[in-house]
């Protein structure tokens, strides 16, 4: 402190484990697809998600979505109504996959809807969610356990003499 007096403290490292993100498939099925519009009805069986992806044949072509949550399939609740979806293609892949990004959310059901505008569908391939990526953490309270050392003590008339060694390095 202020005054050079020892203070008690706790230490904080982040000894964290972070895993690799996963792509996993969602099943879903196209209600309707055409010039007008493409329906896609998504099924959600994850506890929650905050994206879906769909994997497109190339194409640089864009369009504007709708993105609606149901539990029952019957009452839609809007997630987001202006989503732009504009794909880049890959020159190594036929198909890449866009991500629609939006809140977490937990619903059975998601309705996607593309407005083609009297043009051409998208050729949707698959539809995934990405997981993000997972860090397993310690518990902050965790007590740290310093390593054993070794302590010796000599007496000598009025004076002890105590010889502390550390084999490791020691939080004090």
């Amino acid at each position: 402190n202020d005054s050079g007096k020892w203070v008690p403290h706790v230490m904080y490292s982040n000894n964290s484990k972070a895993f690799d993100v996963a792509f996993m498939g969602l099943k879903f099925i196209k209600t309707e697809n055409g010039k007008l519009k493409t329906t896609l009805l998504i099924e959600n069986s994850f506890d929650v998600i905050s994206n879906i992806g769909l994997t497109v044949r190339n194409t640089t072509a864009e369009r504007f979505c709708t993105l609606s949550g149901s539990d029952d399939k019957i009452n839609w609740f809007v997630i987001n109504d202006s989503i732009l979806i504009n794909p880049s293609f890959d020159n190594i892949n036929t198909s890449n996959t866009f991500m629609l990004n939006f809140p977490s959310s937990n619903y059975k059901y998601f309705k996607l809807i593309i407005y083609n505008n009297n043009k051409d569908p998208f050729d949707i391939k698959d539809v995934i969610t990405k997981t993000p990526p997972v860090l397993e953490l310690y518990s902050l309270h965790e007590s740290m356990q310093n390593p054993i050392s070794k302590i010796q003590q000599k007496d000598s008339g009025k004076i002890s003499y105590i010889k502390i060694i550390q084999g490791q390095t020691y939080h004090f």
